[in-house]
C-alpha cells in the first residue's frame, strides 16, 4: 500500500470512527479497510457500550444487532457520504452486519456507477 492509500484509509477510518462516535456516545477501538474496489469493507470494532455488554450478558444479542442495525440506518447518508468524499467514489450500495459477541460491526459499500434503469 503506497502512502496515499494509507493516507486515504486513514482519513475514512476517522470519518467512520467520528460518525459512530456521535451516534453511541463513544468511538471505536478501531477501524480498518480491509478490502477495496468494486466492494470497499471497513470493519469498526467497539465500542461496546456498557448495555450492550449487559444485554449480551442476559442473552439478548439479537436486540444489539437490531440497535446496530437502526444505528447504521441513521448513519447511512453520512457513512455514504464520508466513502465518497475519502476515495471520490460513488457508493451505489451499503449493507452492514453487527456481531455482539465481539462487539465488531462490518460495513459493505457497494462502488462504482449506478446502473442505469431500462
Amino acid at each position: 500500500m503506497n502512502s496515499r492509500e494509507n493516507a486515504t484509509d486513514q482519513a475514512l477510518a476517522t470519518a467512520v470512527g467520528t460518525l459512530y462516535e456521535g451516534a453511541l456516545g463513544e468511538g471505536p477501538a478501531e477501524v480498518r479497510v480491509v478490502a477495496k474496489k468494486p466492494r470497499l469493507t471497513v470493519l469498526v470494532d467497539g465500542p461496546r457500550t456498557q448495555i450492550e455488554r449487559s444485554l449480551y450478558a442476559a442473552g439478548e444479542g439479537d436486540l444489539i444487532q437490531r440497535e446496530r442495525r437502526i444505528v447504521r440506518k441513521a448513519l447511512a447518508t453520512s457513512l455514504r457520504a464520508a466513502v465518497e468524499r475519502c476515495l471520490g467514489d460513488e457508493v451505489t450500495g451499503l449493507s452492514g452486519s453487527h456481531d455482539p459477541a465481539i462487539g465488531t460491526e462490518t460495513l459493505s459499500f457497494q462502488l462504482g456507477a449506478r446502473p442505469h434503469a431500462v
